[in-house]
């Protein structure tokens, strides 16, 4: 008998979709049964293909529903005119270490699990990082035209990755008892690299 639903009244899709990021971070894809997936839910095993096509099609699911979430609240801060190159910089940086630390077991499946989308689906989360990667760095391309930057152009990519692995990895150490919101912690990160880049 499996556990009654994460939620009777909630969006199951949703549901499936938490349930799956937990187990795909804790045991890894391979290690995840779609029938450790049901009892979780309470979505009896067959019912659970209303919602998904396969095992790697409910992997697809969980990664694209957050990076396209998260390419949104990216894209209105890169955008924000009423803000400095800086602080939209810093904006970013904050933005993407709550998202670490709010939906930690899916930051953790995209760095580990995703290697297993293959086909067009994995094509497909392998160009939206990209998009995302973008964000960041176009911001430190118009930031440089304007004088706002100093930076090379072969350093922009190095400091996208830097800011991006930093940020991500507060999903494994981040504490909430700890003195610094993960807000916090991303302007700190935001500063080491700032320093390097902002005019003398």
């Amino acid at each position: 008998m499996g556990r009654a639903p994460a939620s009777a009244t909630g969006n199951r899709r949703e549901d499936l979709l938490r349930v799956a990021a937990r187990l795909f971070s804790r045991r890894g894809f391979h290690g995840t049964s779609m029938g450790a997936i049901a009892e979780e839910t309470g979505i009896h095993k067959a019912s659970l293909y209303h919602w998904i096509e396969s095992k790697e099609d409910l992997l697809y699911q969980v990664l694209s529903g957050a990076l396209d979430a998260l390419i949104a609240q990216a894209q209105s801060i890169a955008r924000d005119v009423s803000l400095s190159y800086a602080d939209r910089l810093r904006g970013l940086v904050a933005l993407h270490a709550n998202y670490a630390v709010s939906h930690a077991d899916t930051m953790q499946v995209f760095y580990a699990e995703s290697k297993w989308l293959s086909g067009p689906r994995g094509r497909q989360i392998r160009d939206v990082r990209r998009q995302y990667f973008r964000i960041y760095e176009d911001l430190f391309r118009e930031a440089r035209e304007r004088g706002e930057f100093q930076v090379k152009e072969l350093d922009i990519p190095v400091y996208v990755n830097c800011l991006f692995s930093m940020a991500s990895f507060m999903s494994n150490w981040y504490r909430h008892e700890g003195p610094y919101s993960p807000g916090d912690v991303g302007n700190l990160m935001s500063e080491l690299v700032l320093g390097a880049v902002l005019p003398d």
